[in-house]
């Protein structure tokens, strides 16, 4: 008896466009050829007739020898928009603004005023869970960053809010997350 060699399944959405690009040429490389001809084991391809041993057409055939045309021309293309390098800003800005707001309540201690202090600490165990936002994936982030607005919207909150003067970075937190969700819509 021979040995068998295990191949372990495998998604295509694992691999980049050069692997599946190497992987459809090989598959094509092994369909046998319609003719008769002296080495029946010969490989090759006949978009002319197709595999009709496979029954695969030579409509089939040409489809997938365009479709392998596409992907050598996309193979080391960009796949990214006009919109990656604002987006990314976007991201920073926000990342940037919502830990302003949550670092200025959850560092109360270091606060000089007293007032700021209590106000900060009123708002502290409200505010804990957002300590690491910035580390979400960014989808998740945008709702994580909603709730945060919405917390810091509550009625017992607008007294702190405005000791501790958080009101344009709230603003500006919640422009730059609609922009981002807007962005990452499209």
């Amino acid at each position: 008896m021979g040995t068998f060699t295990l191949i372990p399944p495998m998604s295509l959405g694992n691999l980049n466009k050069a692997e599946k690009l190497s992987l459809l040429k090989r598959y094509m490389k092994l369909m046998p050829s319609g003719s008769d001809s002296e080495s029946p084991d010969e490989i090759s391809l006949l978009a002319d007739s197709g595999v009709p041993v496979l029954n695969i057409s030579a409509g089939q055939v040409t489809r997938m020898n365009g479709i392998i045309d596409e992907l050598t021309e996309l193979t080391m293309q960009a796949s990214s928009s006009e919109e990656t390098p604002e987006m990314q800003q976007v991201e920073a800005d926000r990342d940037t603004a919502g830990n302003y707001i949550v670092r200025r309540v959850l560092d109360y201690a270091k606060l000089p005023l007293a007032a700021e202090r209590t106000a900060a600490q009123r708002m502290e165990p409200a505010l804990r869970g957002y300590r690491d936002f910035a580390n979400l994936p960014t989808a998740q982030e945008t709702e994580v960053i909603n709730g945060l607005l919405i917390d810091l919207a509550k009625p017992e909150f607008a007294d702190s809010v405005v000791t501790l003067q958080l009101a344009p970075y709230i603003a500006e937190l919640r422009r730059l997350n609609d922009r981002y969700a807007e962005l990452a819509a499209l």
